[in-house]
């Protein structure tokens, strides 16, 4: 190794030294004085280089070892690294041997180099107690805060200090907590009892600036000299931090600031009242009294907002217009507002609302319609009791009629009669008897419409000799209600009876509507050539290239069109047009989905090229005949000596036949 390499060598073990001297220098100096920092500075050169410069002697023993194994430039190398650790192992021998003496003559007293160190370097639970005020005679850790080394005293605040200097009287203050009697705020600064110990170890009135009574703060801040409020928070006048603070009620003083109002905590706005009810408004007004016969005559409140006019009724609700709901129709009705506007008729003066819209005292009696029942003046007659009906025709009132023969007026279904027969409810000339169920007229005879009947069909009340009655959807000859419907229609129940005429089903669909298939009308299912299936007409289609078959969607592949089944997409594909194509089509025997289709899908290419001899050219597809050919004006590239084997490869217009030995398109 030559002298620039070895010199090298020597400032890099130099600067490494160095820097492990400032490092574990700053360690101590930020918390430790002067002496107790050069005494655990000592130490841990003591303690650590020495480990250090045995490890380099030996690492470059073992370095020197391998590269005598090596090739040549190895070898070489090796022998300069060897060196290296040597002079670094070298130099941390000198440093241990020198660093007491130097340091001593600095500090003008003997410093003690007893193998102390940081309390980074060393685990303060693994270091045996120091017997705090006493000088320590090894490394020991002081009150679990700090390693004193040898030559040092711990003192009880946790410090380490030179054997002659004093330890601090006081003790630790509590960080952002108010000291309640004299404290040391991180390692130097006294606090005084009522001061606070901040982060930045100083001693403050208060760590946090006070906030702003009744506004949000932007940062910390101690309300009121009680709470620290975050940054976003109100502080109110107790003292506490919220996002709103409780409003002030007050019934005359408008609101200068969001806040929560009464028990409910409603959110009051600037300029808004806080009432003394506990309620937000724009003003604050008495409570209406509640009635629900005397309107409100000056401004006060109902059902929470301010009113001027209407009725706060005896519930509570407000209404505009009366606390009572307009009377239903009918005589004898109380506890409404009688008319449209008119008064209130109550049961407690005894009071009812009668046609008319007017109140009157007891029972309602007023001129009757001709067949009403109830309480009213049957025209020139009696008031009719509830039981009665007015026979205006008489001006009396009838009963209802007993079932059987009518010999005097009486109400009988719909209408009154002074004779006949009431059946059911039913009036009619004939005997009573049953009235007729739906379908066939048993022989013992029933009403089928009032009419007596022992035979036929009695079809919704109307009277069939032949024909059964029809069922929703029934196809052919019957009653349908009113209507007789025959073989080309149907009977509909929808809307009414109607008869009528199911249009052709889909052939080989899906039947969507009523229709009719061949001979049969039919709802649901499928129209098959012209029979009904409950089942699809074509098989589900499972093999590519497959006709006459449904894909996934429910399409059908017929072969008439043509269309494909692509198994690809699992759907039905159609022939592709000429040009390129753009998307899965079929073309020259198998499905494509990319090149060129031309000569309607009998020829594809995988790429564009010219039109070759009796193939499309020009029109839509744009393409153009190869060399020694011409487009003609049938779209069809013509060129001589053009063979052929049949008329099928010849262009549309042209023949495959025998000329001179040969075959051509002419």
């Amino acid at each position: 190794m030559g002298i620039s390499q070895s010199r090298d060598f020597l400032f890099a073990a130099l600067f490494f030294m160095i820097a492990w001297i400032a490092i574990a220098g700053l360690s101590y100096s930020q918390n430790d004085p002067l002496y107790s920092t050069a005494s655990n500075l000592c130490g841990s050169l003591v303690s650590v280089l020495p480990i250090v410069s045995l490890i380099g002697a030996i690492s470059s023993g073992l370095v020197y070892a391998f590269g005598q194994f090596s090739g040549s430039e190895m070898r070489a190398r090796a022998a300069v690294w060897a060196a290296t650790l040597l002079a670094g192992s070298l130099v941390s021998a000198i440093a241990v041997a020198v660093a007491p003496p130097v340091l001593s003559t600095m500090l003008g007293s003997e410093v003690s180099c007893q193998g102390s160190g940081p309390s980074w370097f060393f685990d303060l639970n693994s270091l045996p107690a120091c017997t705090p005020g006493a000088t320590a005679s090894a490394q020991c850790s002081c009150q679990g805060a700090g390693a004193c080394g040898a030559g040092q005293k711990c003192c009880s605040s946790g410090a380490c200090v030179a054997p002659t200097a004093s330890c601090p009287s006081y003790s630790q203050c509590g960080v952002g907590q108010q000291a309640s009697q004299t404290c040391i705020c991180g390692t130097s600064n006294t606090c005084s009892p009522g001061q606070y110990c901040c982060s930045d170890n100083t001693c403050k009135s208060d760590c946090y600036p006070a906030c702003s009574t009744g506004s949000v703060s932007s940062q910390q801040c101690r309300c009121n000299g009680n709470q620290v409020c975050s940054s976003g928070l109100t502080c109110c006048s107790d003292g506490t931090c919220k996002i709103f603070c409780s409003c002030p009620q007050s019934n005359t003083a408008p609101l200068a600031a969001e806040c929560t109002c009464g028990p409910s905590a409603s959110i009051c706005y600037p300029s808004q009242y806080c009432c003394s009810d506990g309620t937000c408004g724009s003003s604050c007004v008495p409570d209406c009294a509640h009635s629900d016969t005397s309107p409100i005559t000056s401004q006060c409140k109902c059902g929470g907002m301010a009113r001027t006019s209407g009725y706060c009724c005896a519930d509570g609700h407000y209404d505009v217009t009366g606390c009572y709901d307009q009377c239903a129709s009918g005589f004898n009705v109380f506890d409404c507002k009688c008319g449209t506007s008119g008064p209130v008729c109550t049961s407690s003066t005894g009071r009812y609302c009668c046609y008319g819209g007017t109140c009157q005292s007891g029972a309602c009696s007023v001129a009757c319609t001709d067949g009403q029942q109830g309480s009213c003046k049957c025209g020139t007659g009696a008031v009719c009791t509830t039981s009665q009906y007015c026979y205006l025709a008489g001006n009396t009132c009838v009963p209802s009629c007993s079932e059987g023969s009518i010999s005097s007026a009486c109400k009988c279904g719909s209408g009154i009669y002074s004779s006949g027969f009431c059946c059911s409810g039913t009036h009619q000339s004939a005997t009573c008897a049953v009235a007729c169920s739906e379908g066939a007229i048993p022989s013992s005879g029933c009403l089928c419409n009032g009419v007596l009947k022992t035979s036929g069909y009695c079809c919704s009340g109307t009277y069939s000799a032949t024909y059964s009655c029809c069922a929703q959807n029934q196809q052919g000859y019957c009653q349908c209600g009113q209507t007789l419907c025959n073989s080309n229609g149907y009977c509909d129940y929808v809307g009414g009876y109607n008869c009528r005429v199911a249009p052709a089903c889909t052939n080989n669909a899906a039947v969507t509507s009523i229709c009719k298939c061949g001979s049969t009308i039919v709802t649901s299912g499928y129209c098959c050539n012209s029979v009904p299936q409950a089942t699809n007409c074509y098989n589900l289609c499972t093999t590519n290239l497959q006709q006459n078959c449904v894909d996934t969607a429910g399409n059908v592949c017929y072969s008439s069109v043509p269309y494909y089944y692509y198994t690809g997409t699992s759907k039905c594909v159609g022939k592709c047009p000429n040009g390129q194509i753009t998307s899965a089509c079929y073309c020259a025997g198998a499905i494509r989905t990319y090149g060129y289709c031309y000569n309607q899908g009998s020829t594809w290419q995988s790429s564009y090229s010219c039109a070759t001899q009796n193939s499309y050219c020009g029109g839509t597809s744009g393409y153009t005949c190869c060399s020694g050919l011409a487009c003609k004006s049938n779209h069809c590239c013509i060129g001589y000596g053009m063979l052929c084997s049949s008329t099928s490869q010849c262009c549309s217009g042209y023949s495959c036949r025998k000329s001179g030995g040969h075959y051509v398109c002419v």
